[in-house]
């Protein structure tokens, strides 16, 4: 995948039964329906409870995705852990069964300093011919990635992009100045994408997207058509609907009651997360249905 990614690319959930083991005919019933509406897929990572999965288990999810969309979008496997070795193992797995990119979180829990994650990423992408994206999530992972450091890694070890959840618009055009036109800077929501694009947006990994796939695509191409007025009125639902998401709490349990309310079989969460009550459920959707938006 030598080309920059483009369009509406879902961090997908991650399937369990109720006794919290891996699902796959949910993560089958997912990722078939997403791949039938976006551009590509982001998988194993936050929205996919990457850090709640073992390694044997992400491997699963990799083959099953990647054999049920089989090559209908291009699918990015986040392979962040907490050890190189094991990022390492998840790098070329991905890789041997057709994944387009690697996306990694620098490893988190323990604070790093610059040499060690240099050397982490050094490891992935000596480890993979595919492309690797850095994961710049400082919230989960309890450090930033500076616009310095990861112009650093692009020269010195060759990083070909970066999924941004800074959440703040001076990073992402920081990141896209210092690494240069030939950097791919990916955000991790939808929230920020219209602003983006005097800038060069031009990807988004919309957390809300694994629910409502078709609206994501419609503000996505409205904004790549110049339609100015349709796209600022998607911008307003897209961040409106984020309210609607947060009454149900972490919005990967959320994100998946709802696919279920879509009439998706998309499984259950594992603890420690648990479903929504069905109180809570119908709080979310009426919240998402006041907005004009309908799920069933």
């Amino acid at each position: 995948m030598a080309e920059k990614l483009k369009g509406v690319i879902p961090p997908m959930i991650t399937s369990f039964d109720k006794e919290g083991e891996l699902y796959l005919e949910g993560v089958k019933n997912v990722s078939g329906f997403l791949a039938d509406h976006v551009q590509g897929l982001f998988i194993c990572g936050t929205y996919g409870g990457g850090p709640i999965l073992t390694v044997d288990e992400r491997k699963a999810v990799c083959e099953t995705v990647l054999d049920t969309v089989n090559g209908r979008v291009p699918v990015i496997v986040h392979v962040g852990t907490i050890d190189t070795k094991g990022a390492v193992e998840l790098a070329k797995n991905a890789e041997k069964n057709g994944a387009a990119a690697i996306g990694s979180l620098p490893p988190f829990y323990f604070p790093h300093g610059e040499d060690n994650v240099k050397g982490y990423f050094e490891a992935l992408v000596d480890a993979v011919d595919i492309p690797v994206y850095l994961y710049n999530n400082p919230k989960t992972v309890g450090y930033p990635i500076s616009p310095e450091f990861l112009a650093r890694l692009k020269e010195e070890i060759g990083i070909k992009g970066v999924k941004d959840s800074s959440f703040d618009i001076m990073v992402y055009a920081d990141y896209k100045r210092l690494c240069g036109e030939d950097f791919d800077v990916v955000l991790g929501t939808g929230a920020m994408f219209l602003p983006s694009l005097p800038l060069g947006g031009q990807a988004f990994i919309p957390g809300i997207g694994n629910v409502l796939p078709e609206l994501m695509v419609r503000f996505w191409k409205a904004c790549m058509n110049g339609d100015m007025e349709n796209a600022y009125q998607d911008h307003l639902t897209i961040s409106a609907l984020r309210g609607a998401f947060k009454k149900g709490g972490s919005n990967l349990v959320t994100v998946q009651e709802m696919l279920k309310v879509r009439g998706i079989d998309a499984g259950y969460p594992r603890l420690p997360f648990k479903p929504l009550s069905p109180a809570k459920r119908d709080e979310v959707v009426n919240a998402i249905e006041s907005l004009g938006v309908k799920l069933t």
